[in-house]
């Protein structure tokens, strides 16, 4: 599970953005139901992927972040 705040829906696809290398990648993935703020992820991640919940309204592939864990 992810928090549900990092599954964005493009073109009806489910799309979270992952940090690697200090760059984001947009993945989709296969998206599960929501329970509470969490989401299930059925398919797309691996264990321990950083990703994008919040601070970025309009990510593009590459593009560089800096990234803060809680």
């Amino acid at each position: 599970t992810v928090p549900a705040a990092a599954v964005r829906s493009e073109n009806g696809r489910a799309v979270v953005w992952v940090v690697r290398n200090d760059r984001v990648e947009r993945r989709e993935v296969d998206a599960g139901p929501v329970s509470g703020n969490l989401r299930e992820i059925r398919s797309g991640l691996s264990g321990g992927e950083l990703l994008v919940v919040g601070g970025l309204e309009s990510p593009r592939d590459g593009q560089r972040v800096r990234a803060r864990t809680p």
